[in-house]
């Protein structure tokens, strides 16, 4: 066993927009990442949407299932913050519902999220 701490950061996977172009950003990264990268735990620095209009589920739905890409690692070992691109409007209530639903940093939205749930 190493006595590295080995963190893997990324950001901007911009999934909604890139998979429109037949990219899966999110998947193909965390493809590369556990291929080529012994990491302990991750830190995703945000844009996980592409959108610059109202965040939608459809968009949420895609990056649970991008996520499902992970194979050595637990969703819970990728520690996630919201970019500009995933903040929901100021007017919107309740504040960030997207990020709180389909990120779910917290695990308060497995159903949604399936945190905790994929393995």
């Amino acid at each position: 066993m190493s006595n590295q701490f080995r963190l893997w950061a990324m950001s901007c996977a911009h999934v909604g927009s890139d998979i429109r172009e037949g990219r899966e950003s999110l998947a193909d990264a965390i493809r590369h990442s556990e291929r080529d990268f012994e990491w302990d735990i991750a830190v995703n620095l945000g844009d996980f949407s592409g959108t610059r209009t109202t965040l939608e589920d459809s968009e949420g739905l895609e990056i649970v299932r991008q996520f499902s890409a992970l194979t050595k690692h637990k969703r819970e070992d990728i520690y996630t913050l919201a970019g500009n691109h995933d903040a929901t409007h100021y007017y919107e209530e309740p504040t960030q519902w997207w990020f709180r639903k389909w990120i779910d940093p917290t695990g308060e939205s497995s159903e949604y999220s399936k945190v905790d749930q994929i393995t």
